[in-house]
């Protein structure tokens, strides 16, 4: 087939380099038992392995390519062999690192690479004080390339943020600047109406600005708002979801960091004797138009949609599922935290032992359309309480149109084509397609490949590793909304083959 200029060019100008940073899930909650998801291959490919107490605080960090490089629960930081990382010991001291083995708070760890710098990444983690009257938000710095690509930590314990008793929080979230290379660091008060927002650059972290707004009742109990906190996928959009309160939906500026338009979805727990328990949570479909929570009531669990397109969000509530109220029966049914894979399905934890994870298959979709399948990722071994890791959305770059688009950083540094190449050597079939696509190839050596497909977004859907010398090979794409998709064929850093795939149901 003869080459054609077509918008993948702009596609792959974007996403020739997947941008894998956030591919490896790791759960471990005793020095036993553990196991990882590595979201290249569908479903994901689980292993036993990463030995670490991650009981809330949970962090990781991949290679472009989705290589486990390292990982942290706040207190230590281990390098891609499980072995401590030079001098990453002593992330935090006291109490809940010298006594419990981990930090008890969710968002309270995550990676962000150095702007300008292929070589370094930071780590920010949380320090909450056991009597939760003083909580620090520090960073520490990690040089990739030392000791053979071990890594080593060569700044730690740099303090952020502090607070006291009357500004207390435990996690943070971060999303990419409209410039395409800073990032946007944003830690919520925990007992007050405030956002405190931090710009790190190539120049490093900047100071300190507060922002007033939301619907916060201010508190002296510094355990009374516990919760996630995260940004849709593309950015303008910002939940705090504290888990006896309610959430709260903001708008959110990627070129001055400032959230705007809040929206409070209420949940009062002094009505619920089966009060939240801190085991809820919330995610974003992949478009940003969709929101998800679980919340725990007298009634039961409920995992409920929300459409933030809507003229009332409040109103456009839908109960996607639920479980019933008593203890024994939510061992059976039970619902809590939520993570969108990279695969754009979004993945929902038990409150209590489990063997499995439910998934809400398409997202984007209204209501029951969304295709929620009640224990629909099984892995090999019972988990107490499995604890979702937090990331921010690595392949988010530029906001085009935006005043703070001025640096022409429009994706990574890759070689681009702007030709499609699906070749007489290489071709996927049949276009369109509905259930299963085959991959044709007529290649010289033994090297294995991945065949990759994407949406028009450029977020990776579906991951398929290629067994070298086989003429065809068929791989399944049910579970997928229908539309345009962009297929790519690699080996290395060596593009085989690229094109445009159109499914339909």
């Amino acid at each position: 087939m003869k080459n054609t200029i077509l918008v993948i060019s702009l596609f792959f100008s974007i996403q020739t380099h997947a941008q894998l940073n956030d591919n490896m899930w790791l759960f471990n909650q005793l020095d036993s038992n553990s196991f990882q998801m590595d979201f290249r291959q569908t479903p994901p490919l689980v292993t036993i392995g990463k030995k670490m107490k991650m009981v809330f605080s949970n962090a990781s960090f991949s290679d472009d390519d989705g290589n486990l490089l390292f990982y942290s629960n706040g207190i230590i930081l281990n390098n891609q062999l499980n072995q401590l990382m030079e001098n990453g010991d002593s992330l935090n001291v006291g109490y809940w690192a010298d006594v419990i083995g981990t930090i008890p708070v969710r968002n309270s760890a995550f990676f962000l690479p150095k702007p300008n710098d292929s070589t370094q990444v930071f780590l920010l983690y949380m320090f909450p004080e056991i009597s939760g009257s003083l909580t620090k938000v520090y960073y520490a710095l990690i040089d990739k390339a030392s000791n053979n690509g071990l890594g080593k930590v060569v700044e730690k314990n740099i303090l952020i943020l502090s607070g006291s008793v009357q500004m207390n929080f435990n996690h943070a979230g971060a999303v990419r600047h409209a410039n395409g290379r800073d990032w946007w660091i944003i830690v919520p008060n925990r007992m007050e109406p405030f956002y405190y927002r931090i710009l790190l650059s190539p120049d490093g972290f900047s100071s300190v600005e507060e922002q007033e707004i939301g619907f916060k009742i201010p508190t002296s109990n510094p355990n009374f708002y516990l919760g996630d906190n995260l940004f849709s996928p593309n950015g303008d959009k910002y939940v705090d979801y504290d888990f006896r309160t309610g959430a709260q939906f903001f708008d959110f500026d990627r070129c001055t960091g400032l959230l705007s338009n809040p929206i409070k979805i209420d949940y009062d727990y002094l009505q619920h004797s089966n009060s939240n328990n801190g085991q809820s949570g919330v995610a974003f479909s992949p478009s940003g138009r969709f929101a998800y929570l679980t919340y725990s009531k007298d009634t039961g669990l409920e995992l409920v949609q929300y459409d933030l397109e809507a003229t009332d969000v409040i109103s456009s509530e839908t109960l996607i599922s639920s479980c019933p109220a008593s203890t024994n029966s939510q061992y059976i049914c039970s619902m809590g935290r939520l993570l969108l894979g990279i695969d754009q399905k979004i993945y929902v934890t038990a409150q209590i032992d489990t063997n499995a994870f439910h998934i809400i298959h398409q997202p984007d979709k209204v209501g029951q359309a969304c295709d929620f399948e009640f224990g629909g990722f099984k892995f090999p071994l019972n988990f107490p309480r499995p604890v979702f890791p937090y990331f921010p959305n690595y392949r988010l770059y530029d906001l085009p149109g935006s005043p703070c688009d001025t640096l022409g950083i429009d994706a990574p540094p890759v070689a681009v084509t702007g030709e499609e190449r699906e070749t007489s050597s290489v071709a996927v079939y049949p276009n369109p397609a509905s259930h299963e696509v085959n991959l044709r190839q007529d290649l010289p050596g033994s090297q294995p490949a991945t065949l990759s497909l994407f949406s028009l977004t450029g977020q990776p859907v579906r991951h398929w590793q290629v067994a070298p010398g086989l003429h065809e090979q068929r791989f399944p794409i049910s579970g997928l909304p229908e539309g345009i998709y962009f297929w790519q064929l690699r080996t290395g850093v060596s593009v085989l083959g690229s094109g445009r795939l159109v499914l339909a149901k």
